[in-house]
């Protein structure tokens, strides 16, 4: 039993839990003819997503990716502007000292040197 207690919080652990900006890629690509179902392709927008929203488009090109997905560069920078607000508030957060050592001391009793 407790193995299957186990086995079940590894498979939530490494569930993947797509953001509203991330479906909204999907939507759009689907609407764009992409097969968004496709598993390389879901890999790619959830990437793609990822660094959006942490990056805010810098990291891409995203008047190539408006081309793809038809639509404007200004609804992608819409659709994930709140997303990528939080991610900035929170790595402002997290970069603050006590969090900084309390991370490391997390890191010496979790993690085998």
């Amino acid at each position: 039993m407790a193995d299957d207690h186990a086995e079940h919080r590894m498979k939530q652990e490494f569930r993947v839990k797509d953001t509203a900006f991330t479906k909204w890629l999907f939507a759009k690509a689907t609407a764009a003819g992409w097969d968004a179902y496709d598993p390389d392709t879901r890999a790619r927008l959830r990437l793609t997503a990822a660094l959006i929203r942490t990056g805010g488009g810098g990291a891409l090109n995203i008047a190539q990716l408006a081309e793809a997905l038809k639509v404007s560069e200004e609804e992608i920078t819409k659709a994930s502007a709140e997303e990528l607000t939080a991610n900035l508030q929170a790595q402002v957060l997290f970069e603050q000292p006590e969090l900084t050592d309390l991370d490391a001391r997390l890191d010496d009793i979790g993690y085998e040197k």
